[in-house]
């Protein structure tokens, strides 16, 4: 039984790491299933403080990802129009050419957002590539979190 845990904890956990590159796939919540399948085990790693500690990690890191992006058109200079181009183009990036188009329909919708707004290319362009940087440190803040529970996974087996 222990083996099947074990296995089933490891493929959950490569996905879980694949799923931070992976608009579709949640990275972290899928890892985090892995911890909790370690409690089935004859003796149990994890107390249930460590475990609530671990989802609320989880679940902050799941809502911060999907603000980031907007969060990083507007420090580089972006306004309301270029944030909700961002926005829409994170939403659409869901259906429209994954995983692709996670990353370059909030790049565009920042873009044609600022230009709709007025803004000069320049100043567009700008809050596009906060955009995108916001897009990777959401994928590091992600794969972070993700790898420190594949830490505790094989820590505790």
């Amino acid at each position: 039984m222990d083996f099947l845990i074990i296995l089933f904890g490891i493929i959950l956990l490569l996905v879980g790491i694949a799923g931070c590159f992976i608009p579709a796939v949640p990275g972290p919540p899928v890892a985090y299933v892995s911890l909790l399948l370690l409690q089935f085990r004859d003796s149990p790693p994890f107390t249930t403080t460590f475990l609530v500690i671990m989802a609320t990690a989880v679940v902050i890191v799941a809502v911060i990802d999907h603000f980031i992006p907007i969060i990083g058109a507007k420090k580089w200079g972006g306004t309301r129009a270029g944030m909700m181009g961002a926005f829409i183009g994170i939403l659409l990036g869901f259906f429209v050419w994954p995983p692709f188009g996670f990353i370059i329909l909030p790049f565009l919708g920042a873009l044609t957002g600022e230009l709709i707004g007025g803004n000069s290319s320049r100043k567009a362009l700008n809050a596009a590539l906060g955009t995108i940087v916001g897009l990777i440190f959401g994928t590091i803040l992600k794969l972070t979190l993700t790898f420190i529970i594949v830490w505790y996974f094989f820590a505790n087996l």
